[in-house]
Protein backbone atom coordinates (compact mmCIF):
# COMPACT_ATOMS: atom_id res chain seq x y z
CA UNK A 1 0.00 0.00 0.00
CA UNK A 2 1.57 3.35 -0.99
CA UNK A 3 2.19 6.04 1.63
CA UNK A 4 -0.08 9.07 1.69
CA UNK A 5 1.62 12.41 0.89
CA UNK A 6 1.31 13.45 4.53
CA UNK A 7 2.96 10.25 5.79
CA UNK A 8 5.65 10.54 3.14
CA UNK A 9 6.42 14.13 4.23
CA UNK A 10 6.49 13.07 7.89
CA UNK A 11 8.83 10.19 7.11
CA UNK A 12 11.11 12.49 5.12
CA UNK A 13 11.22 15.03 7.96
CA UNK A 14 12.08 12.27 10.44
CA UNK A 15 14.86 10.96 8.20
CA UNK A 16 16.33 14.44 7.82
CA UNK A 17 16.22 15.04 11.58
CA UNK A 18 17.86 11.69 12.32
CA UNK A 19 20.52 12.38 9.70
CA UNK A 20 21.37 15.73 11.29
CA UNK A 21 21.58 14.21 14.77
CA UNK A 22 23.73 11.36 13.52
CA UNK A 23 26.01 13.72 11.61
CA UNK A 24 26.53 15.98 14.62
CA UNK A 25 27.30 12.99 16.85
CA UNK A 26 29.73 11.57 14.33
CA UNK A 27 31.65 14.87 14.19
CA UNK A 28 31.70 15.26 17.96
CA UNK A 29 29.70 18.48 17.81
CA UNK A 30 28.14 18.97 21.25
CA UNK A 31 24.40 19.30 21.39
CA UNK A 32 23.56 22.60 23.12
CA UNK A 33 22.12 22.03 26.56
CA UNK A 34 21.75 24.26 29.57
CA UNK A 35 22.09 23.79 33.32
CA UNK A 36 18.94 22.50 34.97
CA UNK A 37 16.29 24.94 36.08
CA UNK A 38 16.69 23.63 39.62
CA UNK A 39 20.40 24.51 39.65
CA UNK A 40 19.81 27.96 38.19
CA UNK A 41 17.07 28.57 40.73
CA UNK A 42 19.30 27.37 43.58
CA UNK A 43 22.15 29.74 42.76
CA UNK A 44 19.76 32.69 42.66
CA UNK A 45 17.95 31.75 45.87
CA UNK A 46 18.08 34.63 48.36
CA UNK A 47 19.96 34.10 51.61
CA UNK A 48 17.71 33.54 54.63
CA UNK A 49 17.01 36.79 56.47
CA UNK A 50 17.67 36.94 60.18
CA UNK A 51 14.90 37.96 62.52
CA UNK A 52 15.49 40.14 65.60
CA UNK A 53 14.79 37.22 67.94
CA UNK A 54 18.04 35.46 66.95
CA UNK A 55 19.79 37.88 69.31
CA UNK A 56 17.82 36.89 72.41
CA UNK A 57 16.46 33.40 71.67
CA UNK A 58 19.06 30.60 71.45
CA UNK A 59 16.61 28.32 69.63
CA UNK A 60 15.85 30.99 67.01
CA UNK A 61 19.57 31.57 66.63
CA UNK A 62 20.20 27.84 66.12
CA UNK A 63 17.36 27.62 63.56
CA UNK A 64 18.76 30.56 61.64
CA UNK A 65 22.28 29.07 61.69
CA UNK A 66 20.85 25.79 60.33
CA UNK A 67 18.93 27.66 57.60
CA UNK A 68 22.06 29.54 56.52
CA UNK A 69 24.15 26.36 56.51
CA UNK A 70 21.54 24.50 54.45
CA UNK A 71 21.28 27.45 52.05
CA UNK A 72 25.06 27.56 51.59
CA UNK A 73 25.24 23.82 50.89
CA UNK A 74 22.44 24.01 48.28
CA UNK A 75 24.00 26.98 46.49
CA UNK A 76 27.49 25.45 46.54
CA UNK A 77 26.25 22.07 45.23
CA UNK A 78 24.32 23.77 42.41
CA UNK A 79 27.37 25.91 41.61
CA UNK A 80 29.54 22.79 41.31
CA UNK A 81 27.00 21.16 38.98
CA UNK A 82 26.86 24.28 36.78
CA UNK A 83 30.66 24.52 36.82
CA UNK A 84 31.09 20.90 35.72
CA UNK A 85 28.44 21.47 33.04
CA UNK A 86 30.47 24.42 31.74
CA UNK A 87 33.59 22.23 31.66
CA UNK A 88 31.69 19.53 29.76
CA UNK A 89 30.75 22.18 27.20
CA UNK A 90 34.43 23.02 26.70
CA UNK A 91 35.01 25.86 29.16
CA UNK A 92 38.62 26.16 30.26
CA UNK A 93 38.35 27.35 33.85
CA UNK A 94 41.31 28.59 35.93
CA UNK A 95 40.07 26.69 39.00
CA UNK A 96 38.82 23.23 39.98
CA UNK A 97 35.04 22.91 40.06
CA UNK A 98 35.10 19.97 42.43
CA UNK A 99 36.37 21.74 45.58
Amino acid sequence: MPLSPLRRAGSLALLIALSLVTASCARGIPVQTYPSNADLQAVTEPKPRPTPDIVTDPQANARYDAEVESYAERVQAAGVRICTWAESMGAKLPFDCRR
